[in-house]
């Protein structure tokens, strides 16, 4: 019996902090984000932080998915080239619904609700493209009952994995199993253990803690390669597996920002009574009240806490030592910070053409002139990457040839509807269409991505706008702006 315990990659352990640290962030996890996140203060009093700690995710404001799941929707909503066969094909079908999940999850969904949430959020993303373990007797019955399918990896769990001449020669991950409860009248619940899953060229085992490896779970597969996908965003080097992400470095902007604004908050409740001063010669028998016990109340207000002091001018020196405000302004500080990170991409290795990294040069002044840009052409790239990487295995596993096709639109337009239609008013004003009419209709063009994102109707209205003569007057550019934010503000 193999007893040998896979050792963790040296780069995956020291990614796992970071890893857990954003994994708590998008999961809105308040247990670890009050243990892990809630910052001492220097010679803050332990009883005082418990209290403070226990408070703070009140006071958490979380952008972490926001910003992870912008730049996604972005690519995706710019229009995307989708081509997998014929109807009755079996990557087709594929398309449909990749996963075993009982929710019906299309390929591009998938690739865009989990692939690219975890590129942006972890740098990479692992998926077995596994099929069931089902002697199919013919290609229908094959589609029924044997078509491949998905399965994420938690970048967490990923041991360990050994390339040989830029193959991979086995891989290892954990995973947490249960036996199938059966009979909940009469059984409790089977427990869960961590188990290893080890892929090799030929064979899928599953092993315990100790060594023993469990039967009923490993098989032969005999598919001749590894039937794992390894996408990483932001490569140091052409033959890496594992790559970077902003929120790396996001994530602790996120953790600082709202250590920030915890104090401030904190500080202003705890010394809230500082803002109900009242002077001592305004509590009089007009303004008091008698209770059931005798003792005074002051009307319309908590009397137990309400300070009183004597004096033409209120005292100041509790609001002077809070400084909430200067809290405030560097909360907002690490909060923008956080943001251009993800915008700029500052903290993460720079890829130009070719995935080649980034030297002091002509592309490099692009990048740093157009980050916005860059960040989703890169984002598009390696998701491009990903469905190749898919369609390649998906081909080896159900012999199935065809040449499919999924492609983002990169060709990425920052500007606002409003924008482009005040350009349309400012070129209709300089009499544009005079002289070039081709170069005036494509600024009309250029909105029909903002109209529908919808790819057919796209193409009806661009040839609308090709054969029609376009009466550009003020009116109709102003009205097309104001329904435009209506829909905005309808969603």
């Amino acid at each position: 019996m193999p007893t040998n315990k896979i050792p963790i990659n040296p780069i995956i352990q020291s990614k796992l902090p970071k890893w857990d640290r954003v994994e708590a962030l998008l999961e809105q996890d308040e247990d670890r984000i009050k243990a892990n996140f809630c910052i001492k203060l220097p010679n803050e009093q332990q009883k005082t932080y418990e209290k403070r700690k226990e408070d703070y995710p009140k006071t958490f404001i979380n952008i972490t998915q926001d910003l992870v799941s912008s730049p996604v929707n972005a690519i995706f909503g710019q229009g995307i080239k989708e081509d997998y066969g014929r109807e009755n094909g079996m990557l087709y079908k594929f398309s449909e619904n990749c996963t075993l999940t009982n929710d019906r999850i299309p390929f591009a969904r998938f690739l865009r609700d989990f692939v690219g949430v975890s590129l942006r959020a972890y740098g990479n993303v692992f998926t077995v493209i596994d099929k069931p373990r089902y002697a199919a007797t013919s290609k229908q019955d094959e589609r029924e009952n044997g078509m491949p399918y998905l399965c994420n990896i938690r970048p967490q769990d990923v041991l360990n994995w050994q390339m040989v001449d830029g193959k991979l020669y086995w891989f290892a991950y954990k995973r947490q199993y249960s036996p199938n409860w059966l009979n909940p009248l009469y059984d409790d619940p089977p427990d869960t253990k961590t188990v290893e899953c080890i892929w090799t060229v030929n064979d899928f085992f599953v092993r315990e803690k100790n060594g023993a490896i469990i039967n009923d779970l490993s098989y032969s597969h005999n598919f001749g390669f590894i039937p794992v996908i390894i996408q990483g965003s932001f490569l140091t080097k052409a033959n890496d597996l594992l790559g970077n992400a902003a929120m790396d470095q996001t994530s602790n902007m996120i953790i600082t920002f709202n250590n920030l604004l915890n104090v401030g908050v904190h500080e202003l409740y705890k010394h809230g009574g500082s803002l109900l001063l009242l002077p001592e010669d305004s509590i009089t028998g007009t303004n008091m009240d008698i209770n059931a016990t005798g003792d005074s109340k002051l009307k319309k207000q908590d009397g137990d806490g309400v300070l009183t002091y004597t004096g033409d001018r209120a005292p100041e020196y509790l609001v002077k030592d809070l400084q909430v405000d200067k809290f405030m302004e560097w909360a907002k500080f690490y909060c923008d910070c956080a943001i251009e990170n993800e915008k700029d991409l500052k903290s993460v290795i720079k890829k130009g053409t070719g995935n080649t990294v980034v030297e002091q040069s002509g592309i490099s002044k692009i990048v740093d002139r157009e980050p916005i840009e860059y960040n989703l052409i890169s984002l598009a790239e390696d998701i491009e990457q990903y469905a190749d990487k898919v369609f390649f295995y998906f081909s080896q596993l159900s012999g199935e040839t065809s040449e499919p096709i999924f492609e983002f639109d990169k060709d990425f337009d920052m500007r606002s509807f409003e924008q482009k239609m005040n350009e349309i008013k400012l070129a209709s004003s300089n009499g544009m269409q005079k002289m070039t009419e081709t170069g005036y209709k494509e600024l009309w063009i250029n909105t029909v991505g903002d109209i529908t994102r919808d790819l057919k109707t796209q193409e009806v209205i661009t040839k609308e706008m090709e054969a029609s003569t376009i009466d550009d007057t003020d009116e109709l550019i102003n009205g097309m702006i104001e329904q435009q934010k209506g829909k905005f503000e309808e969603k």
